[in-house]
């Protein structure tokens, strides 16, 4: 038996990349997506979902970064793969579940269900919406969003987001699906109280600026897109909620596709653009940019002409929405 295989039998590849790098990670089917890559010269944003992981591999999209655990361990330690296989082979603690995680999978999901029914279900909280119409998100376009079942709120103060919970939501299903970590005194979404909801997936947001270091916004669930129906031929794909809301709000009157990050895409999900032209508007830094052409290109290898609008690098569609607003 080769020193690689007997490194992936050894060392589990999701669980080795949980822990080396304290990386989020989300099921999604027969996947796990996550927001680190063990290349150290790739450092994706908080909120993105760059590395695949599926079977035994790993695939980054930001850097192009791939390979088994043995490949993943030599990124990370800076040696060999040869000389990262052998050190896995002869590690504890990374075991290889007996079983695959699909059922566990589904128990996730299930929680995230519990969780998302009552959450859609609360009112608009002032302290969230105040919050995006310091952004140029109107009062309209935030009920268009709830109303779509993109949208939901948390009780602004923490108190009465933790008092909620307890209230409506079963402790374990909250821990289940990921929110409430093992020894935290509460769950980190307690302080995030403007929640993007998908069908199966929840991020929650800060309703002010990060501190240094802080997550913006915690995403549990699938890897799945936002939609946002038009009423005319076209579409556009964006990177997140935001600026999502954001072109909603600037008047583009196609459909709206908004992303995980600009990473979390399948070509294979978007459709004709049916008469219009499919746009794709990205923030205009090197990721951006180098992401935006990788989905034009897979997008016309399925005969769909895509354009590219890049939007501002550090501020996206939603600084533009700020800067019409303050003319």
């Amino acid at each position: 038996m080769s020193v690689f295989k007997q490194a992936r039998e050894k060392v589990s590849l999701p669980e080795f990349l949980a822990k080396e790098l304290n990386a989020k990670q989300v099921v999604t089917g027969s996947s796990v997506r996550q927001n680190a890559c063990p290349n150290p010269k790739c450092s994706p944003k908080e909120t993105d979902l760059p590395v695949s992981i599926t079977g035994d591999f790993f695939r980054c999209w930001a850097c192009g970064s791939r390979g088994d655990v043995s490949a993943a361990a030599a990124l990370r330690w800076g040696v060999s793969p040869q000389d990262a296989a052998r050190r896995l082979a002869r590690m504890e603690g990374y075991a290889v579940p007996a079983q695959t995680g699909a059922a566990n999978s589904k128990e996730k999901e299930d929680a995230i269900l519990k969780i998302l029914a009552p959450l859609k279900a609360r009112p608009i909280d002032p302290i969230g919406a105040d919050w995006l119409m310091s952004r140029g998100i109107s009062e309209s376009m935030i009920q268009q969003a709830v109303s779509r079942g993109l949208l939901a709120f948390l009780p602004g103060s923490p108190d009465r987001a933790m008092e909620w919970l307890e209230a409506e939501i079963e402790q374990e299903a909250i821990r289940i699906a990921g929110m409430w970590r093992e020894g935290s005194r509460a769950p980190a979404i307690i302080f995030r109280p403007v929640v993007f909801t998908g069908n199966a997936s929840a991020e929650f947001r800060l309703a002010r600026e990060p501190n240094e270091r802080e997550p913006k916004a915690l995403r549990f669930g699938r890897s799945e897109m936002w939609s946002w129906q038009g009423d005319t031929p076209g579409y556009a794909i964006v990177s997140g909620m935001m600026d999502l809301l954001s072109l909603a709000q600037l008047g583009y009157r196609g459909t709206i596709y908004g992303l995980a990050g600009i990473t979390a895409w399948n070509s294979e999900n978007f459709p004709d653009p049916g008469g219009g032209r499919a746009q794709i508007v990205f923030e205009s830094g090197p990721r951006g940019a180098s992401s935006a052409e990788s989905l034009r290109d897979s997008l016309k290898a399925r005969g769909i002409e895509a354009i590219i609008k890049p939007a501002h690098e550090k501020t996206g569609i939603n600084g533009v929405l700020m800067q019409s607003a303050a003319k």
